[in-house]
Parts: C-alpha cells; sequence; structure tokens
C-alpha cells in the first residue's frame, strides 16, 4: 500500500549541503549585513546615542525652565500682594523715591588720559 513518494535527490558533497541550507545561509548573511549597518553606520547606534544625548540635554533645559518660571509665579504674586516688594522694585528699577526724600548719587571721576608731547 506503500506509495513511492518521490524525493529531491540532492547533490552529493558540500554544494548538496549548501543547497539543503540556502535559506538558513542567506537569512544569516543578510542579518550580518544588517546587524553591521546598524552597528557601524552613522544612522545606527551612534545616531541613536546622539539623540538620547540630546533627549536629556533637552529635558534639563525643560527642567531650568519650569523652576524659572515658578520663581517668576512667586514673584508676581509678590508684588500683586505685598506692597513693600512693589516699593522695592519701584525705588530699585525705576529710581523712584518718597516724599522728603534726598537722593545721593555718587559718579566715579573719569580718569584723564595723559596726552605728551614729543
Amino acid at each position: 500500500m506503500g506509495r513511492n513518494r518521490k524525493r529531491k535527490k540532492k547533490a552529493p558533497g558540500f554544494w548538496g549541503d549548501l543547497t539543503s541550507h540556502l535559506p538558513i545561509v542567506a537569512g544569516m548573511i543578510l542579518g550580518g549585513v544588517f546587524l553591521g549597518y546598524i552597528l557601524f553606520t552613522e544612522n545606527g547606534v551612534p545616531l541613536y546615542l546622539e539623540q538620547v544625548q540630546v533627549a536629556e540635554e533637552v529635558a534639563q533645559h525643560i527642567q531650568e525652565i519650569e523652576r524659572t518660571n515658578r520663581f517668576l509665579e512667586q514673584e508676581i504674586r509678590r508684588v500683586k500682594s505685598d506692597p513693600l516688594k512693589l516699593e522695592e522694585l519701584a525705588r530699585n528699577r525705576l529710581g523712584m523715591v518718597r516724599d522728603g526724600e534726598k537722593v545721593y548719587q555718587f559718579i566715579e571721576p573719569r580718569l584723564k588720559h595723559s596726552q605728551s608731547t614729543p
């Protein structure tokens, strides 16, 4: 009852072994080329590592900006609610004074350059 199954005969020797494992060998070669491309080209791992570093720097910059924003929001609240803070800003930045106060300004003397005539 057994049927004769026709089996494809493989060539004897090295070429016969190679052709029977050709898909595996081709896959390994393509995988090696792809892996080499990923590891050793500028668009592979080096680019990835550079982008990770840039992302970390951007995250740090964002944290600094958020800290600055929180500080400025506190300053805004203080200016709106604290009259002493508002007076401090008016005096320091705008040079304002209270009625009856005298302002003294100290001016540094300019150094005269000595000009010698021959």
